[in-house]
């Protein structure tokens, strides 16, 4: 499976509210809700009716696999890179800053390394008592650790 990291130019209607933070989106029929956070401190709920919306189009075909957010006034996230966000991709050139095709292991957790974040999030476990329950060494459990945090890092980028 292939993910897709987008850098998207937000349209003129949110550009012109120069959103410090994008909070998330939803999609209600044809619209598009959009929440931000202004640089004035205020949370914005933009409804966007865009029949030419790459963001839009690309919700109700394939699946955002991170939240979006700004960076440098640009909206990014990662999506499901399928043949139809490849035909979007496409056709919408013009409201998209970049595109980079990942493979998925660089970017989704596997089931272990959610298993030790869970363990030490919420339990409080240290990587040595999960190493000794697993019947792995700390170095092994070191390791899981630090490649989550690297794709974790890719996501957040």
């Amino acid at each position: 499976m292939k993910v897709a990291r987008i850098t998207m130019r937000p349209c003129h209607r949110l550009r012109r509210l120069r959103p410090k933070n994008y909070i998330g989106y939803r999609v209600n029929g044809d619209t598009v809700e959009h929440y931000v956070t202004t640089r004035t401190g205020d949370h914005v709920k933009l409804r966007l009716r865009c029949d030419d919306c790459f963001f839009g189009k690309l919700v109700k075909t394939s699946y955002i696999v991170s939240p979006p957010v700004l960076y440098d006034g640009h909206i990014r996230f990662l999506v499901v890179y399928t043949n139809a966000v490849r035909r979007l991709v496409s056709r919408h050139r013009d409201q998209l800053f970049g595109v980079e095709i990942m493979d998925s292991r660089n970017v989704i957790l596997t089931d272990k390394q959610r298993a030790v974040f869970r363990l030490i999030s919420s339990n409080g476990h240290r990587p040595s008592t999960i190493a000794r329950n697993w019947g792995v060494s700390r170095t092994a459990v070191h390791k899981t650790i630090k490649t989550a945090l690297r794709k974790i890092a890719v996501m957040l980028s």
